[in-house]
């Protein structure tokens, strides 16, 4: 299930745990190639599920990705707004 109890993405806990998210932050830093290798990781995977999907689902998940990057952007500025306040 993606959604807890309050119907929220609960991702943050398996991002914590997961195996990517866990060498990327070994050391503390976050390097240009941490993130390049990072982003091709997941180009991959969503290539594979395109691949996979027909023309119908690639433009419901084209929408969610769309969503969810608005999401982390607001959210990001957000705390910006926090911080500089």
């Amino acid at each position: 299930m993606i959604l807890n109890k309050e119907e929220l993405l609960k991702l943050d806990g398996s991002m914590m745990d997961h195996p990517s998210f866990k060498a990327i932050m070994k050391d503390g830093k976050i390097s240009e190639v941490k993130l390049k290798a990072q982003m091709q990781k997941v180009m991959t995977l969503l290539e594979d599920i395109e691949h996979r999907s027909s023309p119908e689902q690639q433009k419901e998940l084209e929408h969610f990705l769309t969503e969810m990057n608005v999401l982390f952007t607001a959210y990001n500025y957000h705390a910006l707004q926090t911080v500089i306040l």
